[in-house]
């Protein structure tokens, strides 16, 4: 009989504890839109959508996905005001809304990094395109369910 490593013996015996939310989280500059700085942009400093990221956030969201957008624009370090901090999300939800990208939260950072099962950002995994994100989420969730192995 094979032994089983430490890896596959811990999530052998957690694996009911590590259960999977079905919740992408994405960040939104270089993400969602381009990001240029403050020349003609509107969001603050938001520059166009990048291609496909309406219909492809649709499609994970049919799919039974939470969408979470996130972005690095509420650190305390960029934003010290809790105040602050809520009117960004306000504007960045308006901007969501009037560009008709789908969405159920925007996170404030405020308690830390949110629990999701992938994580859509330029910085993260390389980031080629909105359809080849979409469609390699849908089948690791087929492959694998809702629990990680």
């Amino acid at each position: 009989m094979k032994e089983k490593n430490a890896y596959s013996a811990f999530y052998g015996q957690c694996s009911m504890l590590i259960k999977r939310t079905k919740t992408v989280a994405v960040d939104f500059d270089n993400t969602i839109a381009k990001w240029i700085g403050k020349e003609d942009a509107t969001y603050p400093y938001a520059g166009p959508l990048l291609s496909g990221v309406k219909e492809n956030i649709q499609k994970l969201k049919d799919l039974g996905f939470k969408v979470i957008i996130w972005s690095s624009r509420f650190s305390s370090l960029v934003r010290p005001s809790k105040i602050d901090r809520e009117t960004h999300a306000k504007d960045l939800s308006d901007f969501l809304t009037k560009n008709e990208i789908p969405f159920d939260i925007v996170d404030q950072g405020e308690c830390g990094k949110q629990i999701a099962d992938y994580y859509i950002d330029d910085r993260n995994v390389p980031f080629m395109s909105w359809d080849m994100m979409s469609e390699w989420i849908r089948q690791d969730w087929e492959e694998n369910g809702s629990v990680y192995k």
